[in-house]
């Protein structure tokens, strides 16, 4: 069921130390993501990659640390976010990337590793 990269192989996301959720949003989605957010953001695809995996990259790596990706689509976090009457903005990006983590892992709210992720979003 779980995804994982952990050096050891390791498959139980309940043992992990820390779990990383990187926001990944398709090229071709970009221009729309600009317009929708509400906060300022990098306007070229290329400089929002490139520090999203710059971050990505200063992350630690070894046993027990789990790494995930959310691709996301502008209109369907546009539409969570309208629906939590809150803007679509850095905190609302980092929220939305969690919050499919955990139901796309199934990982239930009494599990101590809802507290363990760290979202990577700008």
């Amino acid at each position: 069921m779980f995804d994982t990269d952990n050096e050891d192989g390791t498959e139980n996301i309940e043992d992990a130390r820390v779990i990383y959720v990187l926001f990944s949003v398709e090229k071709s989605d970009y221009a729309n993501l600009v317009r929708l957010c509400s906060d300022p953001i990098p306007l070229s695809f290329h400089t929002w990659n490139g520090e999203l995996l710059d971050r990505w990259g200063e992350t630690e790596r070894g046993n027990w640390i789990v790494n995930y990706v959310v691709k996301v689509v502008p209109d369907e976090l546009a539409r969570w976010c309208s629906q939590a009457e809150r803007p679509l903005d850095a905190e609302a990006r980092r929220d939305y990337i969690k919050a499919k983590l955990v139901e796309r892992e199934g990982i239930r709210p009494e599990w101590a590793v809802r507290q363990k992720i760290i979202p990577i979003s700008l």
